[in-house]
């Protein structure tokens, strides 16, 4: 649309000066056409656009309107304050001064965008900026291992004693115990002599009573009782004579 005006503008001109009589060499030079200016170097991305520190990158040199020798070099160079360079690439096209760039981020480079730039050496105003960015990604955080928990010894469990079992206490036993047979009770064979029992005479009276039939019930009873209790005292002293029975004391 410029360039018409431009033409539009420059008709008009010249048709003003014939007017006014002007001669052809000096309209000649507003006739001649001015030569476009030659378009800007292009550095493009051609590989992946995201990655690590150390990562590849790919970008494409072009300088469209110029030639350059097979034997010149583009230099790309990170967007750091080093400018750290990260390839040197030759010309593989002559016309426009083609190139193709090929090397690695920068270990230290931050994440983020960048826009590397690119030229060719000895060439004025060929240098070039991305025209699209690389992102840059911080490393992963490495997730903290967690220490292995030590696992506790486990504390022996104390054996119980032994309780010792008491010997069995011997029991003494008894010594068979004889059982005395009881000794026979001797059997008095004495019989009261007649002389021992006092007849029943009468009274000095001469006469029988109930008052001397008393009297002499008593004494036969006196007789009776001294003749056992002397028959008793007589096997008493004899079983003492004997002192051979051990069961006296049981008796």
């Amino acid at each position: 649309m410029r360039a018409v005006l431009a033409g539009a503008i420059t008709v008009v001109a010249v048709i003003a000066a014939l007017a006014r009589g002007a001669s052809a060499a000096a309209i000649a030079p507003a006739l001649t056409p001015t030569a476009p200016p030659a378009p800007s170097p292009v550095l493009t991305l051609t590989g992946v656009a995201v990655g690590l520190p150390g990562a590849t990158v790919t970008y494409d040199y072009a300088w469209p309107g110029h030639t350059c020798a097979t034997t010149d070099t583009v230099t790309l160079v990170w967007d750091d304050g080093a400018r750290t360079v990260i390839t040197n690439s030759p010309i593989v096209t002559a016309l426009s001064c083609e190139a193709t760039l090929t090397g690695r981020v920068p270990g230290n480079a931050s994440p983020g965008a960048h826009f590397p730039t690119a030229s060719v050496q000895t060439r004025a105003n060929s240098g070039a900026r991305a025209s699209s960015a690389f992102t840059v990604v911080g490393p992963p955080t490495a997730t903290p291992t967690a220490a292995p928990t030590a696992t506790p010894t486990p504390t022996p469990t104390p054996s119980p004693t032994p309780t010792p079992t008491p010997a069995p206490t011997p029991t003494d036993t008894p010594a068979p115990t004889d059982t005395p047979t009881g000794a026979a009770t001797p059997t008095s064979t004495t019989t009261p002599r007649a002389a021992d029992v006092l007849p029943l005479t009468p009274t000095s009276g001469g006469t029988s009573g109930p008052g001397g039939m008393a009297v002499a019930g008593v004494v036969v009873v006196l007789l009776v009782a001294v003749a056992v209790g002397a028959n008793v005292l007589l096997r008493r002293r004899r079983e003492r004579l004997r002192g051979q029975d051990p069961f006296e004391f049981l008796r």
